[in-house]
């Protein structure tokens, strides 16, 4: 099927080539379209028009991929315009009409209404003045008001529907930055506490320092020494026998008093 379509394609454009030999003139004048040329378009477009409807999806494929190899946009954008719309025609039924015309640069362009199960296609296929190469390729589902209104709805439905999911997000994640605000706030009051008790701790630690090295002088007076002296000389004296008065060891033990100031 693939090199059917190629041979019946290759023979359209070089019989067009060849018409087109009889009527070149002056390459600056545009020559206008003979009723030959316009029978040769006409059977040339509902040939194309009725080889491509009948060939499969899987031949089409293969089709887009030779001229995707070629560069040949025009086939392939044609070729995938069809496939994107066979689905909405359904069945073939006839060619209701075809119109050949021919624009200022003498450019032809041959235009096929066909009816099919579920609704009518527009074919279209451009030529250049030489008739020698393709300039368009397409094929356009007709859809009624209705149609065009309700898919038209239904995208507007969709576009609004994505809005509103979008502002809904949104407005949710901006409701989060309060909670944000609360951990930031608790972390910097756990940073301020502990920054302030690492600063208590060395000035408590100096200021005890001087108290603990005072204590024991202000508890010990010197009456509290004195009565520590005596007693210690009273079991001295009671262990031995001995009056103080006795020792020869050159140790006097006098009261002390506190003087008045």
């Amino acid at each position: 099927m693939k090199d059917k379509f190629k041979k019946i394609l290759l023979a359209l454009v070089m019989s067009l080539a060849m018409l087109s030999l009889f009527g070149c003139g002056k390459q600056s004048e545009v020559e206008p379209m003979t009723p030959e040329t316009e029978a040769m378009l006409e059977y040339a477009g509902q040939s194309l028009f009725q080889q491509t409807i009948s060939m499969s999806d899987e031949d089409i494929n293969e089709l887009i991929d030779g001229y995707s190899e070629q560069q040949d946009t025009i086939m392939v954008n044609g070729l995938n315009a069809w496939l994107s719309s066979e689905e909405d025609l359904g069945e073939f039924i006839q060619i209701k009409s075809t119109e050949v015309t021919q624009d200022s640069e003498g450019n032809y362009s041959v235009d096929i209404l066909a009816e099919f199960e579920l609704r009518d296609c527009e074919f279209t296929l451009g030529m250049n003045r030489r008739l020698t190469k393709y300039t368009n390729l397409g094929f356009s589902p007709v859809y009624t008001t209705g149609e065009l209104m309700m898919e038209g709805f239904g995208n507007l439905v969709i576009g609004m529907g994505v809005v509103f999911a979008v502002l809904i997000f949104l407005s949710w994640v901006i409701s989060l930055f309060k909670y944000i605000h609360v951990f930031t706030d608790r972390a910097d009051k756990k940073a301020a506490e502990k920054a302030e008790a690492e600063k208590k701790e060395p000035v408590i630690a100096a200021s005890a320092a001087p108290i603990a090295a005072s204590a024991p002088a202000a508890s010990a007076s010197d009456e509290e020494m004195a009565v520590v002296l005596a007693m210690a000389i009273a079991a001295y004296e009671e262990d031995t026998g001995r009056h103080y008065d006795e020792l020869n060891n050159g140790i006097t033990v006098r009261k002390l008093r506190r003087g008045r100031r």
